[in-house]
């Protein structure tokens, strides 16, 4: 590749019909004035993702934007991190080096944080997020970061748990704990497109008017999460704004890697 070539980025996850990043991608090649094409790639199989990264067609991108449900994996295939990347445990960009391999990066954790701070209030002091997956630590990281604390509801626990996540499983989950967590994120991918009729286990009926609940997904606009959260009078929010934000850090870190590589980001 060089500097004079469109630029070529893609996304890699294992179901991408839903996705609405090559949209955003093109308004964003649009705005900046360069011309450039964003490709879906889907992997069904880890092996076949890792061997596409290490093959010379992986070399013919500018990057790649990284989702469901290879997050965690691309952490620890990067050949370096960037610190917020490091600190998340997660990767959603992969940054090109000029002598092979990847930078892996995270846009996730601050997308999120700015979708979600103009909602914040005082009440939010603790969160209950749904998952451990790439996007609910990158949500824990940016809450974190606020002081705000943090528990995971899984299905299973984690044989072996980092100190810094707390977690419970959803069938431990009471009516009071529920009471006590004022800000409900749904990390997980249940609920997606086509699956639109599903639902993470919860105490539904515990919400009420004083909870902000969140889900990551964004197709469709309103999950059958959300659908309950507002049925109970709770605030909610859904991934769209995330998605915009992450995908605008994104453009910002393969444009400044463009330069870093070819010394021009056009």
């Amino acid at each position: 590749m060089n500097s004079e070539q469109p630029w070529r980025l893609a996304l890699i996850g294992a179901s991408l019909g839903h996705s609405a990043s090559p949209k955003l991608f093109a308004d964003l090649f649009k705005a900046s004035g360069v011309e450039g094409s964003y490709d879906l790639l889907p992997f069904q199989d880890a092996d076949a993702f890792q061997s596409f990264l290490t093959s010379p067609d992986a070399g013919a991108f500018d990057g790649f934007n990284v989702t469901v449900p290879y997050k965690a994996l691309c952490a620890g295939l990067c050949d370096a991190l960037t610190p917020r990347a490091a600190a998340i445990g997660a990767v959603n960009v992969l940054l090109p080096k000029a002598g092979g391999g990847f930078v892996g990066d995270n846009t996730d954790g601050v997308g999120f944080m700015e979708s979600i701070r103009p909602f914040l209030a005082s009440q939010h002091e603790r969160a209950l997020i749904l998952g451990r997956g790439g996007a609910a630590m990158a949500a824990a990281h940016g809450l974190q970061t606020l002081g705000i604390d943090v528990v995971h509801l899984v299905r299973d626990l984690d044989p072996s748990p980092s100190p810094q996540r707390l977690e419970l499983r959803f069938a431990d989950l009471k009516p009071e704990v529920v009471q006590a967590f004022l800000l409900v994120v749904q990390a997980t991918p249940v609920g997606m497109w086509p699956n639109v009729e599903q639902c993470p286990p919860f105490l539904y009926e515990t919400l009420g008017e004083a909870h902000l609940c969140v889900d990551l997904v964004y197709n469709p606009p309103l999950t059958a999460f959300l659908k309950k959260a507002q049925g109970q009078g709770a605030t909610i929010l859904n991934g769209q704004g995330m998605l915009t934000q992450q995908a605008s850090g994104a453009w910002k870190a393969f444009q400044l890697n463009r330069l870093q590589r070819f010394g021009t980001a056009d």
